[in-house]
């Protein structure tokens, strides 16, 4: 209660600034800055609005997102890890990765994150920022930052490349799930049909993961699963999300849909 008490921002505050930009269809830091807020009461507001379970929009409900300029940007880690963003404002997107990184990196899921906090138990300052300085709309870059990342890997193929860990594995620097763990997901999808998304749920762990511990053990899923989870109006939505800018990897993350499904579901309305 000493801590409530202490609260720079109430609830209602906080629902009232996700609520504004949710209206104004311009993102939470958006908002906070046309509120002159500053950048810590900007993370204050984020911090607390995820754990009332508040969502801001995502990127393609932005207005304006498909105009947006944007830039390509490297973080360069200690101990020869290299990741590809974009970003219409790098310099924050850098702060915003080794917040993350100190934040949820000792035991968290997501590998970027670990392998930049194990950097940080090493160096105080283990990461730097390569911004290129030709800007581009959203559009264009999110066609751009997987052609740069294939020219990073060719180019360095000894580095641990970052954008290849997001997801949460079954080893490495994310969660490892015991044998008997392993065993559990393989017995629940199997005999008591419980579907990929819940298991995923019930574990802790994304989707990829579940999916990878089944086609492990030959558990495929059935066709009626797939078929439910890449329907027609799934297809729509993801075609949209790409018409508006969305990556490749933010729809494998977001839909779990492989990176060939999305290549041939692009080719299929000629936007390869």
């Amino acid at each position: 209660m000493k801590n409530e008490s202490r609260r720079k921002f109430s609830d209602k505050q906080i629902r009232d600034m996700y609520k504004h930009a949710a209206q104004e269809k311009i993102s939470l830091w958006q908002a906070c800055r046309g509120k002159g807020l500053s950048t810590n009461d900007y993370a204050i507001i984020r911090n607390w609005g995820k754990k009332l379970g508040l969502k801001p929009l995502a990127p393609a409900e932005l207005s304006g997102h498909a105009d947006r300029e944007c830039q390509l940007y490297a973080l360069i880690v200690d101990g020869g890890g290299i990741y590809i963003g974009s970003s219409a404002d790098p310099e924050l997107r850098f702060k915003q990765h080794i917040q993350k990184a100190k934040r949820d990196g000792k035991n968290g899921v997501n590998k970027r994150d670990r392998f930049i906090y194990q950097a940080f138990l090493k160096n105080d300052q283990p990461c730097k920022i390569k911004i290129f300085c030709k800007k581009y709309k959203a559009t264009e870059i999110a066609h751009r930052e997987p052609r740069l990342i294939a020219k990073v890997q060719a180019a360095f193929p000894d580095a641990v490349h970052l954008n290849g860990l997001i997801g949460a594995p079954m080893g490495g620097y994310g969660i490892k799930l015991s044998d008997d763990e392993i065993q559990a997901v393989i017995d629940d999808y199997t005999q008591n049909k419980i579907t990929t998304e819940k298991l995923a749920n019930k574990y802790d762990v994304r989707r990829s993961t579940i999916n990878r511990i089944l086609q492990r053990a030959g558990a495929t899923k059935t066709r009626a699963e797939m078929t439910v989870r890449y329907d027609d109006t799934v297809r729509q939505k993801i075609i949209e999300e790409v018409k508006n800018g969305a990556t490749d990897n933010e729809i494998t993350e977001k839909y779990g849909m492989a990176k060939h499904t999305i290549y041939l579901l692009k080719k299929e309305h000629g936007l390869t």
